[in-house]
């Protein structure tokens, strides 16, 4: 059974070939994993990689983060599900399995269709036949090969991330910093990271939107 513990204490031994600036930044994202401080984690994943972009290590946490995202069905009690949902993952992040699977059973109780949480559940609960998905016919096989899968799809996004050019990187980096001090109320100074990080990427649509909806009266990011 895999813990997230684990998982990260085998990232950063496995980062020992890496450059030294990138594996300070990963060190710091494994550690703002842990303390399930995301966007604190991304940031510094995305410095790692400016840095060394064939950490593979930063990648696949990249990836895991993405995997992170709650999804839902429509009709499902979806923020009491996410509020147990993220609970257990905050615990599992820890290395706490027990208290992982306390709260994704909450949540699978809460929204039982959810393929995700089971999914999770398997993590702790990797004998329970019942959360497996049930084998397909090879009529279905061939069906399911031409629907997009959603976590292939945010899998191979965050691929992509970590193979963009630095200067892209920095001003992502930016946009989450904005992000970041907006939340704490520092208006201006989150206005001028968009601003820094429209000028290194002026294609950067994220920072655009958040510069634009600051000139919103009483909007929210």
């Amino acid at each position: 059974m895999r813990t997230a513990a684990a998982f990260i204490f085998l990232l950063i031994g496995l980062s020992a070939g890496a450059d030294s600036t990138a594996i300070k930044y990963f060190n710091n994202a494994a550690e703002h994993y842990r303390n399930s401080e995301i966007e604190k984690a991304r940031s510094e994943l995305l410095k790692s990689l400016e840095y060394d972009n064939s950490n593979q290590e930063a990648a696949k946490l990249l990836v895991e983060i993405e995997e992170e995202k709650f999804a839902a069905r429509e009709g499902e009690y979806t923020e009491t599900a996410r509020e147990f949902y993220e609970k257990g993952l905050a615990a599992y992040r820890k290395g706490d399995a027990a208290g992982a699977e306390t709260e994704w059973r909450k949540a699978l109780e809460v929204a039982p269709s959810n393929p995700q949480i089971k999914k999770f559940l398997l993590r702790v609960e990797p004998d329970n036949e019942a959360l497996k998905e049930p084998a397909l016919s090879k009529k279905d096989r061939t069906k399911k090969k031409t629907v997009p899968d959603q976590a292939k799809q945010e899998r191979k996004e965050a691929r992509k991330e970590s193979r963009i050019s630095p200067e892209k990187k920095k001003a992502d980096d930016l946009y989450y910093e904005g992000l970041r001090l907006y939340k704490q109320g520092k208006i201006d100074d989150a206005v001028s990271c968009w601003e820094q990080a429209l000028k290194i990427d002026p294609e950067n649509q994220k920072a655009q939107k958040s510069l634009e909806k600051t000139g919103k009266k009483g909007d929210k990011l």
